[in-house]
């Protein structure tokens, strides 16, 4: 193997990838990027944890072709130090070395041969495109709502419902649950997938501007994302995902519609008291104002009123302070509107004039 690429556009590559590499295997060959380089092709970079697979296709001129794996990190390390020139690779078979040469600086790095990598997971064909936008609206949307650490592993995915009318990407830790929703036509039967947060998050991170197509398995076992040069691969979640809808109120005593800047900026003033007192905000609900304080019995107290349209009855209810501003930092309009029905109902959150995304937040009660 040996080929020349720009220090630049490796070290894009290298950047890609290496978050996929794993770091706690007791396999050495994960901990290495694979290097393959092809006529014409160029060379792709893959690192994987078996659970996801991220592969990243770099421009460079290939004058025989070949593939090796090196430590990822050792690699990344070493490319970040070089200038930006051409950086020439020459791979040793016999002792599975690379040399690599770029201005003064020369550097021999021992792989691991290549065919002790693991084999990328098969995917079909591609079942539908969606655009750089609105994919990452849907996964910034739903990922803030997944459990870790959960005893239930499909908490810690989202749930991905394709279907002839669209997008659904849900998500629940069983405190809150996040709904965001996209129109689309490209499908002819529906396909439901359980996707770890965090090859989603993976997605959103190297996302540009690129639409991505997603691809599925035969055997619905894993789920690929392409775009541009980039193509992640993601195992799914096995089980059934809990049935979100009737956890939606599906009517409101009183709606509230106010500037989401505002509310947000509450939210981040309120949290400096509340985050030592169980994370507790008071939404107070009265005509015209909506009013969110927290307390903490020993260090103090504050308050932020701003003025509010409202419909129904006051209300007082008590939520999860950081769960509210993850609701509302995932908000895309200028207002936002707050529906509530008791103080021990859940509350809904939803862009004003919209409806692709909805948030619903479970209260917090006390003395019970």
């Amino acid at each position: 193997m040996k080929f020349s690429v720009l220090q630049e556009n490796l070290a894009t590559g290298l950047a890609a990838v290496t978050r996929s590499v794993s770091t706690r295997s007791t396999l050495p060959i994960l901990a290495n990027v694979k290097i393959d380089a092809s006529l014409g092709e160029g060379v792709t970079l893959t690192g994987t944890n078996l659970e996801i697979v991220t592969s990243c296709r770099v421009g460079a001129m290939v004058e025989n072709t070949g593939a090796i794996t090196l430590p990822a990190r050792t690699l990344s390390d070493l490319v970040a130090t070089l200038p930006k020139e051409r950086v020439d690779f020459e791979l040793n078979d016999k002792t599975q070395t690379v040399t690599l040469v770029c201005g003064g600086i020369k550097a021999n790095v021992k792989g691991i041969d290549y065919q002790e990598f693991p084999m990328l997971p098969p995917v079909g064909d591609p079942l539908i495109t969606i655009d750089a936008s609105t994919m990452k609206r849907l996964i910034g949307q739903s990922v803030i709502s997944t459990a870790s650490d959960s005893a239930r592993p499909v908490l810690e995915g989202v749930a991905v419902d394709l279907h002839p009318l669209g997008l659904t990407f849900a998500a629940t830790d069983g405190f809150r649950l996040s709904l965001s929703e996209a129109v689309s036509n490209g499908l002819s039967e529906r396909h439901r997938l359980i996707v770890p947060a965090r090859s989603l998050s993976e997605v959103a991170r190297l996302l540009d501007n690129d639409p991505v197509e997603v691809w599925l398995s035969p055997m619905n076992k894993s789920v690929a994302f392409t775009f541009g040069a980039i193509q992640i691969i993601s195992q799914l979640i096995d089980g059934n995902f809990p049935d979100y809808d009737p956890v939606i109120p599906k009517s409101a005593d009183t709606r509230v519609v106010v500037s989401t800047k505002e509310l947000r900026d509450a939210s981040k003033a309120v949290n400096i008291f509340s985050r030592l007192a169980s994370n507790t905000a008071t939404v107070n609900v009265t005509e015209g104002l909506l009013t969110l304080s927290g307390v903490n019995a020993e260090t103090g107290d504050n308050t932020v009123t701003m003025d509010a349209v409202v419909t129904g009855p006051n209300i007082s209810v008590n939520f999860n302070v950081n769960y509210l501003l993850a609701g509302l930092l995932a908000v895309d309009t200028p207002q936002v509107e707050l529906s509530l029905t008791r103080p021990t109902e859940p509350g809904v959150i939803r862009p004003y004039g919209k409806k692709d995304f909805t948030y619903v937040i479970m209260p917090m009660q006390f003395g019970r």
